[in-house]
């Protein structure tokens, strides 16, 4: 069995204003669930990409929500879910399908996201 990975990956950005950073949050090397959600912070708005080993999207929602409080931020909007398979090994990321909750992710967004924080990754968005 893979052992469970934790990746925190997001670009530095330049200039004397800090804004907000988009990030990808993947808590596994497998195939999970993911959400793209809306996270307002101290300077701004910013957009996350959160895959844990979680029976429901909703499940995933919620423990995001209370990790964000912690850190004095918080989830402004879920705006859809789907699966993600990720491969460390072979530098691939794939994403598929939709939430029952919360509908199907903007891929543009998806994309962009993760191509910020996986740049040398393959894409397979759908």
């Amino acid at each position: 069995m893979p052992q469970p990975l934790f990746c925190v990956q997001s670009k530095q950005t330049l200039g004397v204003k800090m804004m907000a950073e988009n990030k990808a949050i993947i808590e596994h090397n497998s195939n999970c669930k993911y959400i793209l959600a809306k996270v307002r912070t101290g300077q701004g708005t910013n957009l996350a990409i959160v895959s844990k080993d979680l029976e429901w999207h909703a499940d995933i929602a919620s423990t995001y929500s209370r990790e964000l409080k912690k850190q004095e931020q918080s989830l402004e909007s879920v705006l859809g879910g789907g699966r993600l398979e990720i491969n460390n090994v072979e530098k691939t990321i794939k994403t598929y399908g939709h939430s029952g909750s919360y509908g199907k992710a903007p891929l543009d967004l998806v994309e962009k996201v993760l191509k910020e924080n996986f740049p040398d990754y393959k894409l397979d968005i759908r």
